[in-house]
């Protein structure tokens, strides 16, 4: 199997950030020695890579008021939640509109599963989702 660091092309990146990182991925983030990974959004001004894990909509709506205004203008967040069949209590599901994301200017240009617990979202501003990514997903 893949791992999150190839699925969600973080092997890329020089620094994200990183919310919430469940325990059975500590390992993964752990693999990449030149990858600066802030786990708080206080020792950043701004990020361009961001991937936030949350299990409910209310922790959902309350982290993004933190993080919306911290996305660089052409940054790219991935949301990930617990899958319809994993170990996880959650009110996030397949049908969930993500509408107080679109209503920030974020639009959702990529879905990955990254194992039979978790699956992500991968958002960006809407002046720089290419539209052949939104139609992909739409």
């Amino acid at each position: 199997m893949k791992s999150i660091l190839k699925k969600l092309n973080i092997n890329n990146q020089t620094d994200i950030l990183v919310l919430n990182l469940p325990s059975e991925f500590e390992k993964n983030f752990n693999e990449i020695a030149d990858l600066e990974i802030y786990e708080s959004l206080v020792q950043l001004n701004k990020f361009s890579y961001g991937i936030l894990f949350t299990t409910s909509i209310k922790n959902l709506k309350k982290q993004m008021e933190t993080v919306l205004p911290k996305i660089l203008d052409d940054g790219i967040l991935w949301i990930a939640f617990p899958t319809e069949l994993s170990d996880f209590e959650t009110d996030i599901h397949s049908s969930y509109h993500w509408e107080h994301l679109r209503n920030n200017c974020l639009e959702i240009v990529e879905e990955k599963r990254i194992n039979h617990n978790w699956k992500a979202k991968r958002f960006r501003k809407l002046e720089y989702a290419k539209w052949k990514e939104m139609l992909a997903i739409n």
